[in-house]
């Protein structure tokens, strides 16, 4: 379920933003990633999740701060917003919404969710529905400079 800071909704609602922080360690373990992902705003819009990358050397007593993609991070991928996640599939390919499913890891009851919200991604321009084929094959626009 979801963790709340004492255990108990009840402090929850008393917040008027609530910012939930999730780590991944690498292999190796001299890497951590952080997911920064803003759960709750009373007043004002909810802002944009948010990774960084942590590195440092056994030998070394320097921390290294990146900033990284959420969507591009194993182990914090799975809380990016959903949105985000099928941008960053769609970089490497066109895919239709049961595909995207698939390689999201999640059921095939989730591809109305997936078509809603590629729907809602189009109407702001961030995919494209590609000409022609059924099912639809979806992918991202390649904007030129030149007019």
């Amino acid at each position: 379920g979801e963790k709340t800071a004492f255990g108990s909704a009840y402090w929850k609602h008393f917040c008027t933003s609530v910012w939930e922080v999730r780590g991944s360690t690498s292999e190796k373990g001299d890497t951590l990633s952080l997911g920064i992902f803003h759960k709750k705003i009373n007043i004002g819009r909810l802002q944009k999740s948010q990774a960084f990358r942590l590195s440092w050397d056994s030998a070394d007593t320097a921390l290294k701060v990146t900033p990284s993609d959420i969507a591009k991070e194993p182990g914090l991928a799975e809380f990016a917003p959903l949105g985000q996640r099928i941008k960053e599939r769609l970089s490497g390919g066109a895919f239709t919404a049961e595909e995207l499913a698939d390689e999201l890891g999640l059921k095939q009851d989730d591809v109305g969710t997936i078509r809603s919200r590629l729907s809602e991604l189009s109407g702001k321009h961030e995919v494209i529905r590609l000409p022609g084929g059924s099912p639809a094959r979806w992918g991202l626009p390649v904007f030129s400079d030149n007019g």
